[in-house]
Formats: structure tokens, sequence, C-alpha cells
């Protein structure tokens, strides 16, 4: 499973074809988002949450190492995916 410094990724019960992850920040323990699978495009996307924002307040904020992490880690389980259908499907 992918390390990172500032978010954490928890796997939940989403469906029985595919998994999903909460994004959730490691110092806050706050929900960002999630990572799940996106049908139209064919892989695992991030979702972020829509959170009320209070007027004047950024948000959530993404440096390039937390966007590097969502992407990895997004890309590796769509890899594992794919792999896994193709087993199945009896390919290579």
């Amino acid at each position: 499973m992918s390390k990172s410094r500032w978010i954490q990724f928890e796997e939940y019960p989403r469906s029985v074809r595919t998994k999903a992850w909460r994004v959730v920040g490691v110092r806050s323990g706050t929900k960002l988002g999630e990572i799940r699978w996106y049908s139209q495009w064919r892989r695992y996307c991030f979702f972020r949450d829509h959170i009320d924002i209070p007027f004047g307040s950024v948000g959530a904020v993404f440096d390039a190492e937390c966007l590097r992490d969502l992407a990895d880690f997004a890309e590796a389980r769509t890899r594992e995916h794919k792999a896994a259908l193709a087993a199945v499907r009896g390919e290579r």
C-alpha cells in the first residue's frame, strides 16, 4: 500500500466489482475525498468531497507532492484492477 507523508488511504466497501478508498489528512484526520472507479474513463479517479467553505477560507489545498501521491495511488489501483480483469478473462 502506498505511504504518503500528508494523506492516507482507507479502503472501504463500496461495490462488489470495484474498490474505493477514503483520502484522509494524516494530521487532521479530515476526509478530503475518495478514490473510486469512474466507469466513463475506465480508471480510478479522485473525487473531492464537497465541503461548505466559509467566505474567505481556502478549503482543501493540495501541493505537488499530495497530487503526485493521489495520482500514483489511483494509477496503481487502475493497473491492479485491469490486470485482475485480464486474468479472469484469460488475457495477457
